[in-house]
């Protein structure tokens, strides 16, 4: 709810500001998008009694205005720096592939990940392959409901 203090020189908890030491009044409004506060518009007057219920109702819509467009703001930033990323994963990941051995596509790897982070060290390290098999039920089968043989004649 928007706080007014029609008077500041008599409210013992109003902070004094050394930017502006000459205000008097003070309306204070939630900048509201949904039930989320973005923010709060705070205006300052230098007369005593300058906010009606007009003004505040006034300054209500202009504030929740601000905060939906402070919300959608960031949104799109937010959804800008996703695809951002999305396109710089598709470029990285079609240089790795367009190297001509494993060594080229590590070193390639390790390089384009350097730039895109900015950092000046990079390191791939490969350990033994390690080969995983479907796990097994309490039968010995496989989970993919036969028991690990092959049967039949091949064909298929």
């Amino acid at each position: 709810a928007p706080v007014v203090v029609q008077d500041v020189t008599l409210a013992p908890t109003h902070f004094k500001t050394p930017l502006l030491p000459d205000t008097r009044a003070e309306a204070v409004i939630p900048m509201l998008a949904g039930d989320a506060v973005v923010g709060a518009l705070d205006v300052q007057s230098i007369t005593p009694d300058s906010f009606h219920e007009t003004d505040v109702a006034t300054l209500s819509t202009i504030a929740d205005q601000l905060a939906v467009a402070v919300q959608n703001a960031r949104l799109f930033e937010k959804t800008s720096r996703q695809a951002r990323r999305e396109r710089l994963v598709v470029e990285i990941t079609n240089k790795i592939r367009a190297a001509p051995d494993i060594d080229g596509m590590l070193r390639t790897a390790v390089s384009e990940l350097r730039q895109a982070l900015g950092v000046s060290h990079g390191v791939v390290r490969l350990g033994p392959i390690v080969t995983r098999s479907a796990p097994r039920d309490g039968n010995g089968h496989d989970g993919n409901g036969s028991d690990g043989h092959q049967s039949g004649n091949g064909a298929g």
